[in-house]
């Protein structure tokens, strides 16, 4: 089974959308051994019920999980609050605002089942990538390929692309080390991962068009703290060596919704 993890902030204009080409593109496909897992990050749009009218048109199917909860923590908590809920190997990560097209998630799975790397990741750097979207989000993009090899000195061209696949092992070693709740988790999760070995990645070219429905997630704010965050995770790494030595678990007393 697949399990493909969707976390969602203030995606209500687009998650139908979303969420509807996934499964058309899954069953022009063939596959049908999957469990989508809708995380609602706290949104303060109706995202939570554009998920469960989506749930509910598909005949309330066993297959696409929803979680609600109702404090914005970020896409780091998602993803890893997520994955303890699924089931599935592999485990794909996409972003909810088509900003990458669903069906480039085929050519994702087909080359992990091709190739059987650690993870399989997409990159606008990648030969025959295309992306649309505004100058100031290349420019910062440009600046932390830099960072990251400058700090971290990762094989990989791009790591914030939201489309992922992972082999569930590499998931299931790496989530509990995890500090960083926001968007810089892909960063660490990539740096904790290569620490540990698992450095068989293959990097797929992608076509990323910017929509309207992804415009609130880049302000000064969001890459003043990113910046923090990647000196944390340097910090974490390089001199307090955390990662090797101590792991971080979800509290048992978290409550959430769940449809």
């Amino acid at each position: 089974m697949i399990s493909f993890i969707i976390p969602v902030y203030n995606k209500a204009l687009i998650l139908d959308r979303t969420l509807s080409s996934l499964q058309n593109h899954l069953s022009q496909n063939h596959l049908a051994d999957y469990e989508i897992i809708v995380v609602n990050d706290g949104s303060t749009d109706a995202s939570f019920s554009e998920a469960v009218k989506f749930k509910h048109k598909q005949g309330f199917d066993s297959r696409i999980k929803i979680y609600h909860y109702t404090k914005n923590i970020g896409k780091g908590f998602a993803l890893k609050f997520g994955f303890k809920q699924s089931l599935g190997d592999p485990v794909v990560f996409l972003d909810g605002d088509m900003d990458i097209d669903t069906k480039q998630i085929i050519g994702a799975i087909k080359a992990y089942q091709q190739h059987r790397p650690d993870m399989v990741i997409g990159s606008k750097y990648a030969k025959a990538s295309r992306f649309h979207y505004p100058l100031i989000r290349y420019f910062y993009s440009l600046a932390l390929r830099f960072i990251n090899r400058s700090l971290f000195h990762l094989s990989v061209s791009d790591t914030q692309v939201g489309l992922k696949v992972f082999q569930r092992e590499v998931l299931t070693a790496v989530f509990p080390k995890l500090i960083i709740k926001r968007f810089a988790v892909d960063l660490e999760l990539l740096v904790v991962a290569t620490m540990l070995g698992y450095k068989s990645i293959f990097e797929i070219p992608v076509v990323i068009k910017h929509t309207s429905a992804n415009h609130s997630t880049i302000d000064v704010w969001a890459v003043k703290n990113f910046c923090l965050d990647i000196l944390a995770i340097f910090y974490r790494k390089q001199i307090l060596h955390y990662y090797s030595l101590k792991e971080e678990v979800i509290s048992p007393n978290f409550s959430f919704q769940a449809v």
